[in-house]
């Protein structure tokens, strides 16, 4: 009777035991996810202008009108950033709320550059155009298919924004991919030696986008893998596949290098685990 009492207890302790840890676990995943960071990248080209070298791009990806605008208004101003690129995914599905959009772009810092590229969410809201009007109407200059350059006295390097192409669910039609490409081709077709940087929403589209003519790839899109597991990376992709490619930090495969970001939403019913919300700060450098 005295023995199994004692493995009685025994096992109490032990359940008790892996329930605070599991609870201590939790916890301190849920306040990591209240806490974005700064992630510093470096990205060295011998096409980078020297008059460009130094130049700092802060990304933000997936922001879903989340409320890190205080936060990532700090880093703005701690950082001073000569271009804030948002790579899509700013607001939220079905309603797609733009008022914690507007508090963020209201941080960033006096005559400081903001393009901007859609994600799906906007993409497949009813408010797109809505959405897009009032970006602009903050000084946003939206990329929807487009290119523009940014100089530095007679020296320019050039970003280009595609448009998201909708329906996250479905795979993107080989028509869709080369017409995209197209277009990224045509837009250095009379300006094959400039620098440029290609933003799009989509990270896992780099396969089709790593040997094109551009020389960086700035993306979000996969959160990071919502899970990230050491030496497993990110555990979850866009159609809840296990261990998708392409989910966060740099990748070169092929002409066009890629970094990207895990994006700073905040959503309890996606909890990231072991995968905080961060920005980045992508620091351009001249090999000369």
């Amino acid at each position: 009777m005295a023995q199994r009492t004692i493995v009685i207890r025994t096992w109490i302790v032990v359940v008790f035991s892996i329930f605070l840890v599991c609870l201590i676990v939790f916890f301190c995943n849920l306040m990591n996810n209240r806490h974005v960071r700064l992630t510093k990248y470096r990205f060295a080209s011998e096409d980078l202008p020297k008059e460009f070298d130094g130049f700092k791009v802060m990304v933000i990806s997936d922001y879903h009108n989340s409320r890190f605008y205080d936060q990532i208004g700090d880093y703005m101003k701690q950082t001073e950033p000569d271009l804030i690129l948002l790579t899509g995914d700013l607001t939220e599905l079905p309603d797609n709320k733009i008022n914690n959009l507007e508090k963020l772009i209201e941080r960033v810092p006096e005559n400081t550059q903001v393009m901007a590229v859609s994600g799906n969410h906007e993409s497949e809201s009813t408010r797109y155009d809505y959405i897009v009007h009032t970006l602009r109407e903050w000084n946003v200059q939206v990329l929807e298919n487009e290119a523009t350059d940014v100089w530095r006295g007679d020296q320019h390097i050039k970003i280009i924004g595609l448009k998201d192409p909708g329906n996250a669910t479905r795979k993107i039609g080989e028509s869709k991919i080369e017409e995209m490409k197209w277009f990224v081709n045509g837009c250095l077709y009379d300006d094959a030696d400039c620098f440029s940087i290609l933003a799009c929403h989509r990270a896992n589209l780099y396969p089709f986008f790593k040997d094109l003519n551009t020389n960086l790839m700035l993306s979000g899109h996969l959160h990071g893998g919502i899970v990230r597991l050491p030496g497993l990376g990110g555990m979850v992709g866009e159609n809840m596949e296990l261990h998708p490619d392409y989910t966060y930090g740099e990748y070169d495969e092929g002409h066009t290098k890629m970094i990207v970001s895990r994006g700073c939403d905040y959503n309890l019913l996606k909890m990231r685990v072991f995968n905080g919300p961060e920005v980045l700060l992508v620091t351009l450098r001249s090999e000369r």
